[in-house]
C-alpha cells in the first residue's frame, strides 16, 4: 500500500471541512450568546473553519502513514491500535487547546461541558470520516488487486505458453528423438534417463502452472532435469555451477525463471566442447544472480532476448513487487533475481 494513492479526497473535502467549521460551533454551544449582529461570530466562523481544516489535515496525515507501516490483512490490530490512538489523541488534545483560545481570545471563563462535548462531536466525525477513507481505499485496493491479479495470470499464460512451445516445438522435438532414437540404439540406460528427464520437466510445467511461487528446490530439480537433457545432445560444451548455496527450503521464486534464462544463455551465445558455455548460479542475501561469460551468437534474435527479460521483470514485479536486475557487459552477462523468503 502506498500514502501517494491519490483518491481526490482534496478537492472534496476543501468543500465538506469548512461546512464541519460552520456546524460544531453551533451544535456544541461555544458561540454562547453570540448572534450574528456581533462581528466576533463571523471570527469565530473563520477561526473554527480554520482549526477544522487543520484537524482533518493532520489526521488525514496520520492516517496515510499509518496505512504505509500496517494493513488489514498482516497486521489488523495494530492497524485498529494505531488509528484509533492516533486518530483520537490528536483529535481530542487539539479540541482542547481550540476552545482554550476561543475563551480566552472572548475574555470568558471555560465551559467545561461544552469544551468536552466539543471534543466527543470532534472525535465521532473524524471516525466517521476515517470510515469513509478506509472504505474508499479498500475499494481501490481490491480494483487494483484485480488488475495485478488479471495482469499477473496474463503473464503467467504467456510464460507457460513459452515455456511450452520452447519445449514442443519441431526443432526441439526434431532434435530430441535424433537423441532419443540415437541413444535407443547405441546405449538404451541412456534413452531412459533421457525420457525420465523429459517426463520430469512437463510433469514440473504441468503442477506450477498455477501457483505464483515455488519453492526453490524444486525449481533447481526442474533445472537440472532440463540441463540433464541438454548435457545429453551437447556433452561438456555445457556447464552450470551452483555457488553460495543457501538452505533452499526457505526460499520461493517464480516457476520456470531460472530454465528461461538457461535457454537465453544458450540461445543467444555460441558455444562448443572447445568453447564450453559456463553458467554460474550464484546466491547472494535475498537474491539470486545468473551469469555466463558472452559469446554471441549472430544468428539468434537479440530482440527476443529482450522480449523474454521483459516479461520474467514483470512477472517478478507483479509476484514479489522487486524488478530483475540485467546487467549487459562486453565480456559478462547476468540478470539477478530477487527471492522470496516464507518461514
Amino acid at each position: 500500500m502506498t500514502i501517494k494513492k491519490d483518491i481526490g479526497d482534496v478537492r472534496v473535502m476543501k468543500w465538506i471541512v469548512p461546512c464541519f467549521g460552520l456546524i460544531i460551533p453551533n451544535l456544541s454551544g461555544l458561540f454562547g450568546d453570540l448572534s450574528w449582529r456581533d462581528w466576533q461570530y463571523w471570527v469565530g466562523y473563520l477561526y473554527f473553519i480554520a482549526a477544522a481544516f487543520a484537524i482533518w489535515w493532520g489526521n488525514r496525515f496520520i492516517y496515510l502513514r499509518q496505512r504505509e507501516y500496517y494493513d488489514w490483512f498482516s497486521r489488523p490490530f495494530m492497524r485498529i491500535l494505531t488509528m484509533l490512538f492516533g486518530l483520537v489523541f490528536y483529535t481530542a488534545p487539539f479540541t482542547l487547546t481550540m476552545c482554550f483560545l476561543w475563551y480566552w481570545s472572548q475574555g470568558l471563563p471555560v465551559d467545561e461541558t461544552v469544551v468536552v462535548t466539543t471534543e466527543l462531536i470532534n472525535v465521532i466525525a473524524v471516525i466517521f470520516i476515517t470510515n469513509i477513507y478506509e472504505t474508499t481505499f479498500l475499494l481501490k485496493d481490491w480494483e487494483d488487486e484485480r488488475l495485478r491479479a488479471a495482469n499477473l495470470e496474463k503473464l503467467k499464460a504467456t510464460a507457460e505458453l513459452e515455456a511450452l512451445k520452447n519445449q514442443v516445438d519441431p526443432h526441439f522435438m526434431f532434435n530430441s528423438l535424433n537423441t532419443l532414437s540415437h541413444f535407443i540404439t547405441e546405449d538404451p540406460k541412456k534413452a531412459k534417463l533421457f525420457l525420465e528427464h523429459l517426463a520430469d520437466m512437463y510433469r514440473y510445467i504441468l503442477k506450477s502452472k498455477d501457483v505464483e511461487l515455488v519453492r526453490l528446490e524444486e525449481e533447481q530439480r526442474f533445472l537440472q532435469s532440463y540441463l540433464s537433457l541438454m548435457q545429453m545432445r551437447f556433452g561438456e560444451a555445457l556447464d552450470l555451477q551452483w555457488t553460495n548455496e543457501p538452505a533452499l527450503g526457505q526460499w520461493f521464486i517464480p516457476p520456470i525463471s531460472l530454465q528461461i534464462l538457461l535457454e537465453n544463455a544458450m540461445k543467444h551465445n555460441e558455444f562448443s566442447v572447445n568453447k564450453p558455455l559456463s553458467v554460474n548460479i550464484n546466491f547472494g542475501t535475498d537474491t539470486l544472480r545468473v551469469e555466463n561469460p558472452t559469446s554471441k551468437n549472430s544468428i539468434a534474435n537479440q530482440n527476443s532476448l529482450a522480449v523474454g527479460l521483459k516479461n520474467l521483470d514483470e512477472r517478478f514485479r507483479l509476484i514479489t513487487g522487486r524488478a530483475i536486475e540485467i546487467s549487459d557487459q562486453e565480456e559478462l552477462f547476468s540478470v539477478t533475481l530477487p527471492l522470496v523468503k516464507i518461514n
